[in-house]
């Protein structure tokens, strides 16, 4: 608990009404208990209160606590955001029951600086040169490529080829194995000797790799530059081995830092043909008669991209601001809360990649709710400033703005309306969109001022 958020009652039950509701349990106890030697609701109390005591003081405890617990509450005017924490227990015949319920409220804070706040806006414009760009990007995907025939690979061209990569051991090890093979022949006599590569452990995490077919541009920017070196000039049928060395921060991990043999054999020689930029080709993408019309919707949602994009930006700027010129104590009951919303939108994606639910649950650890931490608490100061900032400017979220946003989800889940607006109201998920469109239509006060 945030203890600038914690309170506590301090709460006496009277000895009175806990023994009245001792008695009666104990009453129902005698009425139905079934004891050897005694027909029901026959045995004697002193045999009942021997047996069954702590299970009466239980049921007890269970009945009074929580009426006592709110109406302690209501008396003190607190709000809890949390349930109790019941510490101090004393519970003994004859004497009034007693307790300590520690819990959090919302804090009490005022919001400063807030109309001082400037977004930052930067152009969304367009440039001819992005538009023509995205052009040549949609161009390049309706490239076509023709087979060459009795010819060898040249730059630009296209190898199909099947490749079979066999693990040789860690760069590191591999390194080091020849820097001491050729100290060794030197000593020797022998400079000129090759260090034995074979010889180098494989490396443990490396699996072999074989691709059948894989389209190979001949010195294009993303090919490894051992597979341009040596595919250079080869023809259909030829097969070449080489060696591929990935440095240690080459993007897939599975092959970072690790030296690999392949074996590749050419299959085909192809060259890559682009599509002539016509408004034919404007036709072929959809609803366009002309080139112009393609570019222009381009344009269009090129611009809109980046509006949005700029917009989220200074926004999420705005925020940091905010909640940097106003450190306000926060319940870390709503962090948990935070926390759990995160990783459950997390691992709901993971689960739509298909990872099993077996595996996910494995991934439940107390490190990686620790790991939320910093981002679940920004994220509910954040949520704490907008809605005062919300109440003080008189921010509203009408029937109409939430009619709007049911039906937005509807469509982005594929499902009517009525539906996903009555699975909302049955775990309070209308007032939790409330909440958040409130809270974004303050931050777009705090953007527009």
């Amino acid at each position: 608990m945030n203890e600038e958020c914690r309170r506590e009652v301090k709460v006496s039950i009277p000895a009175a009404e806990v023994t009245t509701a001792l008695d009666k349990t104990l009453q129902q106890y005698q009425k139905f208990a079934r004891i050897p030697g005694f027909r029901p609701g026959k045995a004697p109390m002193s045999t009942i209160r021997t047996r069954f005591l702590e299970d009466a003081r239980h049921e007890v405890i269970e009945k009074l606590l929580p009426e006592h617990y709110r109406a302690a509450v209501i008396k003190a005017e607190l709000n809890p955001i949390s349930q109790p924490n019941v510490t101090n227990l004393e519970f003994k015949e004859g004497e009034p029951l007693t307790f300590t319920a520690e819990f959090e409220i919302m804090p009490e804070f005022t919001v400063k600086s807030y109309k001082d706040l400037k977004a930052e806006k930067k152009d969304s414009a367009v440039t001819d040169e992005e538009v023509e760009a995205t052009v040549k990007e949609l161009r390049e995907r309706q490239a076509t490529y023709d087979a060459i025939e009795d010819r060898e690979l040249k730059d630009g061209d296209y190898a199909v080829a099947s490749f079979f990569g066999k693990p040789k051991g860690l760069a590191t090890i591999v390194a080091k194995k020849a820097e001491i093979a050729a100290k060794k022949a030197v000593v020797a006599g022998n400079a000129g000797a090759k260090p034995d590569f074979d010889a180098v452990p494989p490396a443990e995490n490396a699996q072999p790799i074989e691709l059948k077919e894989v389209l190979v541009e001949i010195g294009g920017a993303n090919t490894v530059k051992e597979f341009s070196e040596n595919l250079l000039g080869a023809k259909p049928g030829d097969e070449k081995t080489f060696d591929v060395t990935y440095a240690e921060d080459y993007p897939d991990n599975r092959l970072a830092g690790h030296v690999l043999q392949y074996t590749a054999k050419v299959e085909a020689v192809k060259k890559k043909v682009l599509p002539e930029l016509n408004d034919d080709f404007a036709k072929s993408l959809g609803e366009f008669a002309t080139l112009d019309e393609l570019k222009a919707r381009i344009r269009k949602d090129m611009e809109a991209e980046k509006r949005h994009s700029v917009e989220h930006t200074a926004k999420e700027k705005l925020v940091d601001e905010l909640v940097s010129a106003n450190p306000i104590p926060v319940p870390q009951t709503l962090v948990e809360k935070q926390i759990d919303t995160r990783l459950e939108r997390g691992f709901r994606a993971l689960a739509q990649q298909g990872m099993p639910l077996e595996q996910i649950k494995k991934m439940v650890t107390q490190q990686l709710r620790d790991a939320q931490q910093n981002a679940a608490m920004r994220e509910v100061k954040a949520s704490l400033l907008l809605d005062k900032i919300a109440e003080l400017e008189k921010v509203e979220v009408t029937e109409e703005d939430i009619k709007k946003e049911v039906e937005i989800s509807a469509a982005q889940m594929g499902m009517p309306v009525e539906e996903v607006r009555r699975r909302l109201e049955q775990n309070q998920g209308i007032e939790r969109m409330k909440d958040r469109m409130r809270n974004e239509k303050a931050l777009e006060l705090l953007y527009q001022q």
